[in-house]
Formats: C-alpha cells, structure tokens, sequence
C-alpha cells in the first residue's frame, strides 16, 4: 500500500513538474502607425490586429499559433525548422534564403517567398513575400523576420502590423 502511494506521490510530482516547465510568451501584433488608426479602423476597413502565442516544450523547440495557423518551430545552429508532416523541414537559414525557394506552412497553404536581406536598426532582417498555394504573385503581403525572435512585421497591402511583446494599453483582446 505505501508502495502504490509513494508511485502515486512521484508520478503526479512529475506531472506538475513538467507543467511548471511549459513557457507560454504573447506576443502582439499591432499597427505600425496605432494612434492615427485606432479609431478608424471599422471606417477603414482595415486588418485586425492580434496575439501570437507561443508555447516552449524546450527551449529551442516551440510551437505558435494564430501567425499562419499552428505550426511547430525547431532552432538549431541559428537555424529554424518547421514540422511539416511529422518531419523537420529547413525553414530558415541564410543559405536556403539564397536560394528563392518558397518555404512553406503545409497545414494553412501559406507560403513565404525570399526577396532581399536588409537591415533594421542594425540587425538583419530578411523579407518575404507571402504566398498562397505556392504562387509566388498570389497576395499583395510581405513579412519580415529576424533570426533571434521571429517574424516582426506584416504588410498587408500598406496596412503595416509590427510586433511587441508589451500588451497595448488600449482596448485590445486577444482571440
């Protein structure tokens, strides 16, 4: 009987553990330009804007979601990876954004096509265009990502959306 309670004590201590290990960050996207468009945006038209949540399983294997859809991320050697039917795809590195291949989000249909490296307050940032169902003139979008956090910015058709880990302070509700 203390046998049966002494497994039972360890097996939940390890399930709490484990719990207690899981690291969820939110991120934000919001309009680059939010004060003139805030109050507008219904009369605009415009993109909502939105939360990315993404969930460590270590600290160098993640999934996101709500950022084309739900995907899972691996970085290794300053390169990224992405889970695409149960198998490690190279997403990122800055030999394969040379080639001009289209890396794609298999479960969502949305690509992202290479165009220019460029840099952005010193850092480097690479700038893709996305694609729908590997067309690369299917959308009027382009992303930016930086290799240590990410995708930072989308322009959807002009309307810009930048990336900030602080919640703004105004009427913002994550879905």
């Amino acid at each position: 009987m203390k046998r049966k309670i002494l497994i039972s004590i360890c097996v939940l201590l390890s399930i709490s553990s484990f719990a207690q290990k899981t690291k969820i960050d939110t991120t934000y996207f919001v309009y680059e330009n939010r004060k003139e468009l805030i109050d507008n945006k219904d009369i605009l038209g415009l993109a909502k804007e939105f939360c990315v949540y993404r969930s460590y399983v270590t600290t160098n294997i993640f999934s996101e979601s709500n950022l084309f859809g739900d995907n899972s991320f691996k970085i290794l050697n300053d390169k990224w990876y992405i889970k695409n039917n149960k198998k490690w795809e190279l997403f990122f590195s800055s030999k394969i954004f040379k080639q001009k291949k289209i890396v794609t989000f298999v479960d969502s249909g949305f690509g992202l096509y290479p165009i220019k490296k460029i840099k952005l307050k010193g850092k480097d940032c690479y700038k893709y265009r996305v694609c729908m169902n590997n067309s690369i003139n299917s959308t009027n979008s382009y992303v930016l990502f930086n290799p240590c956090t990410g995708i930072i910015s989308i322009n959807n058709g002009g309307q810009v959306l930048v990336r900030t880990d602080r919640k703004p302070k105004d009427s913002f509700n994550c879905h």
